[in-house]
């Protein structure tokens, strides 16, 4: 018993003696000011300040604990008096790396990402309520990504920092990039990256590829009642400073359905025909991890042969195909140059990348080839100091296009400048964006935005005013027997604003995420090209006088244990006017608005999905002709799945439902588009076994 007195007696005093010592951080020490305290942006904006609070209460648990275990027995007792003598704290860092750049975009949950890796991009951007994706006809057709109802060549796709548009068709098509190919996808009003160009009047479409430490394989396969297959495989390998990441997927698609016209519904149903679609691709990433810099090689290529459907309302075959052929490539170096006085770092980047693209189009009146070849330089060089940081970045672009059908070569260069600067005040940042292009065509552009953003732990407000330009591309030029060189570039001038609000901090797996997301922008657009029919039938690129637009979003989502929830919807304005004609007229393919939500059940180990999509009427021509027009439309999606996961194996498994209703819509005039499909799809991945 006294010796027991003794010891708990010997506890207090060196508990006192610790208590009595100041803590002091010795020389090295890291201590934050208040700019390091904003929340990341980028790539999530809801981890804020609560990280520096969440270490300081783990070291104290940390600390308490210890005192505790200290009393537990005699000996460790007899230990600790006899060893701890002085309490010595070493230097302590905390540190997190954060991108303060105002860039939150709308994300793509990445649960759905894993999961539904044979399906298309375009399909996933629509269910989660990103912006609308035209479908030209079933699974395998063209997919083309309009905001607002704006054209598709007004969104740039970007993938791992290399542009994917089309030089000559200037959009990207989302169908010939599955998602099994990306582990994240964000839409902006801005690159992701500072090393990526902003050459759109709209959006930027973000799609990245990663390699990740470890080893594991996975299979995806999916079939569906249009007997439709695909199969897709991953295979990745990480070690030391060396990673690699590969992928590759097959699709046949038959595309049998039945449908009827909407536009003249006296017409019988009729099947579909002649409209299937094989494709493959394989997709590499590689990385090196130096000492100071990463180096990084991403590689795509994909293949696709699709007979094209019969018009709708027509019982005929059509005999027309088209093969698609794509290779893009890019190689990274990127890391820290050096660190300058003070707080000042500099970083430096440079990228090379290129695309051999080929597209042939057959039919009983036209054999027409395009092909395009790109290669693409560009440094980047960041300077970063306590409040002011600077992004300088250049880039050359030469393009090589042949249009074999009329032996027509185009080769025209471009040169891209571009100065960001960001000014940290507190919790308010500043943007400044200069960007100017030169291209051998005689065509320039300059664009320019001024930003304002605020950042208070769960909330990010943003508000800017920019003016963009795009070049036209060069099949608004050259394409015969329509094309115009006399073609003016197009120019918009305009606002917008946005918030992002989520509930972060020290949760627990049973508390509530909520996360709500708003944006708005208004722009006028001045000499926008459209293309229009004239007198002899011949389609032919113009400046339409002037276009306005207003895009408002809004969109919530929720998760607590089994529930998740969401919501989105989508008013928009959008009105133009020829040069001819002083009337104003709603832009063709343009709804008035567009609304949809999902709802995800986790109950008695299943997983219970119903999703909504519904959009309002679109008019097809720019006499907003009501016989013409593609009515509003509203379809349901269910599905039913459970995952499985063992030590080294996990499995997800699940049916859908597609169109419960069996409702007729198209997206695009004469494209028709399946009703109701069911299909099944099982997802796969072994992991390495651990030691």
């Amino acid at each position: 018993m006294n010796c027991a007195r003794s010891c708990k007696a010997r506890i207090r005093k060196n508990e006192k003696r610790v208590q009595s010592k100041p803590l002091v951080f010795r020389e090295g020490e890291h201590v934050r000011d208040k700019s390091e305290d904003l929340p990341s942006v980028n790539p999530n904006p809801c981890s804020g300040s609560s990280i520096d609070r969440f270490m300081k209460k783990l070291l104290t648990i940390c600390l308490f604990g210890f005192a505790l275990s200290a009393a537990k027995g005699q000996g460790y007792a007899l230990h600790v008096n006899d060893t701890l003598g002085e309490f010595l704290l070493n230097t302590l860092q905390i540190t997190d790396k954060r991108v303060k750049e105002p860039v939150y975009g709308f994300h793509v949950d990445s649960v759905d990402i894993n999961r539904y890796k044979s399906s298309g991009i375009g399909s996933l951007i629509t269910r989660q309520g990103l912006a609308l994706v035209n479908a030209y006809g079933s699974v395998g057709s063209v997919n083309a990504i309009r905001v607002a109802g704006l054209p598709a060549d007004y969104v740039s796709v970007n993938w791992n920092g290399l542009q994917l548009n089309s030089t000559s068709l200037g959009m990207s098509d989302l169908s010939l990039i599955p998602v099994l190919f990306t582990d994240q996808i964000v839409l902006t009003e801005r690159p992701q990256s500072i090393g990526q160009q902003d050459l759109a009047l709209g959006n930027n479409l973000n799609l990245i590829s990663k390699c990740y430490r470890g080893k594991w394989i996975a299979f995806n396969q999916s079939a569906s009642s249009l007997r439709n297959t695909t199969l897709g495989m991953v295979v990745n390998s990480g070690k030391g400073s060396w990673s690699a990441n590969v992928r590759g997927f097959i699709q046949n698609c038959q595309n049998k359905f039945t449908y009827q016209d909407q536009l003249q519904w006296n017409k019988p149903w009729v099947e579909q025909e002649n409209n299937n679609a094989h494709a493959k691709g394989a997709m590499l990433n590689l990385g090196y991890h130096g000492k100071k810099r990463l180096t990084s090689l991403h590689a795509f290529s994909v293949f696709r042969h699709v007979n094209l459907p019969s018009p709708m309302g027509g019982l005929e075959q059509s005999s027309s195909s088209q093969y698609d052929r794509q290779l893009k490539f890019s190689l990274v170096n990127s890391g820290p140059d050096k660190e300058l006085k003070g707080k000042r770092t500099s970083e430096l980047e440079w990228m090379l990348g290129g695309a051999l693209d080929k597209q042939n189009f057959q039919s009983n009146a036209v054999n027409s080839t395009i092909s395009n070849q790109s290669a693409f330089a560009s440094i980047h060089h960041h300077n970063k100091g306590e409040k002011l940081t600077f992004h300088s970045s250049a880039s050359f672009t030469s393009d090589y296009i042949l249009y074999q059908d009329w032996n027509k070569r185009v080769h025209f260069q471009s040169v891209r400048c571009n100065e960001h600067v960001v000014f940290n005040a507190s919790r308010n940042l500043f943007l400044l964006n200069l960007n100017a292009q030169v291209r051998t065509s005689k065509h320039t552009g300059m664009s320019g935005e001024l930003q304002w953003s605020f950042f208070n732990q769960n909330l990010v407000v943003e508000a800017s005013v920019h003016h963009k330009e795009r070049l036209p591309d060069a099949n608004e030029l050259y394409w015969q027997p329509g094309g115009n060189l006399n073609l003016k570039k197009e120019a918009a001038s305009g606002l917008s604003t946005g918030l992002k609000w989520c509930r972060s901090g020290m949760q627990t797996a049973k508390s509530p995420q909520l996360e709500l997301q708003w944006s708005a922008r208004a722009d006028v657009i001045e000499d926008w090209i459209q293309w229009v029919p004239n007198g002899s039938g011949i389609w032919t690129p113009q400046n339409v006088k002037e276009v306005r637009y207003a895009q408002s979003k809004f969109r919530v989502k929720y998760e607590k244990e089994k529930w998740k929830v969401l919501f989105f919807t989508e008013p928009i304005f959008s009105k133009g006017r020829n040069q001819s004609n002083q009337a104003w007229f709603q832009t063709t393919y343009s709804p008035k608005w567009r609304s949809g939500s999902n709802l995800e059940l986790n109950c008695m180990g299943l997983r219970w999905v119903l999703e909504t999509q519904a959009i309002g009427k679109r008019y097809t021509d720019e006499e907003n002709s009501e016989v013409f027009a593609l009515p509003t439309t509203a379809y349901f999606n269910f599905e039913l799945g459970r995952t499985f996961e063992t030590e080294q194996s996990e499995w997800d498994c699940f049916i859908r439902i597609e169109n419960i209703t069996n409702a007729q819509y198209s997206f695009v005039r004469a494209y028709a588009l399946p009703g109701r499909v069911f299909s099944i799809q099982i997802n796969y991945k072994l992991k390495q076994k651990t030691k």
